[in-house]
């Protein structure tokens, strides 16, 4: 068996992030990676996806406390659902939105823009009108609902039995 090296995990994770129409964890490459090469590591999987975002051929992004990795380089936003935590890609020109908001701030020199908006995805909207949804925190945002969502379980409370109590001296 031919051993793989850093280069070839660098190719293999760079290739899972582009042909993900997803914006993919760590984990979730590293379990895609993991199918092609049972013996990679997360280590290895975290320092190649930081190589490749220092070296600019993949972008981080954070949604809701938790990075992802993005092959879509050229300028866009996102849409972020509110209900499933899904994840989108939106046309955006950033640069014609900072010039059209230059006299709201006329002494800022902007140099980035971030477009992200936020709402309910075509998938959730149909569910509130059938009335499937209650409005709730995603439990972790995912990206599209090809993939599996986590399921959205109720815990039941079950009511607690009282402490039992010490034996009693009467009670041999």
């Amino acid at each position: 068996m031919q051993k793989r090296t850093e280069s070839s995990h660098r190719e293999l994770i760079l290739g899972i992030v582009r042909r993900s129409d997803r914006h993919p964890t760590a984990d979730d490459v590293f379990m895609s990676a993991r199918a092609n090469v049972p013996s990679i590591s997360l280590t290895t999987v975290y320092r190649n996806l930081r190589r490749l975002v220092r070296d600019g051929q993949l972008r981080e992004r954070m949604f809701g406390g938790v990075s992802r990795f993005d092959a879509h380089l050229e300028e866009h936003g996102h849409l972020v659902c509110l209900e499933c935590g899904a994840i989108g890609d939106l046309a955006a020109d950033g640069q014609a939105l900072a010039q059209s908001l230059k006299p709201a701030a006329p002494s800022w020199q902007v140099e980035h823009v971030d477009v992200e908006l936020r709402g309910r995805c075509p998938t959730c909207v149909r569910k509130a009108e059938r009335g499937a949804y209650t409005r709730a925190a995603p439990r972790a945002l995912i990206t599209s609902h090809k993939s599996r969502a986590p399921s959205r379980q109720v815990r039941r409370e079950t009511p607690r039995r009282p402490a039992r109590s010490p034996p009693s001296d009467s009670a041999v």
